[in-house]
């Protein structure tokens, strides 16, 4: 992490490793790495679904998938076909709370 700070401090011209990359090369590091924390990601919000270690009604269950599906259509498909706006539903919020209001 120090190295990581030195380096900045040291190259102010370029704040990070892949300034001078080309776009293609970005593109196949970040898919990379984006890809690996989104398949993280899934398998935590499918690690939910275990019975023997958590409870959930199934209001909850619809809830959590409806969410899924519309951060798939918000986050990935619009943005993938050019459709999206540049709103973000990206909020400092406790998103259960949010859902699950009583």
């Amino acid at each position: 992490m120090a190295e990581v700070v030195n380096m900045r401090r040291n190259n102010n011209k370029h704040r990070t490793k892949t300034a001078d990359w080309s776009k293609d090369k970005k593109f196949k590091h970040y898919w990379n790495l984006r890809m690996k924390h989104l398949k993280r990601a899934l398998q935590g919000v499918g690690n939910l679904s275990n019975k023997s270690v958590y409870a959930y009604t199934e209001d909850e269950k619809k809830k959590t998938l409806q969410m899924v599906r519309e951060w798939k259509k918000e986050f990935v498909d619009d943005k993938w076909s050019r459709k999206h706006s540049n709103k973000s539903s990206q909020r400092d919020i406790n998103l259960y709370q949010e859902t699950f209001k009583k």
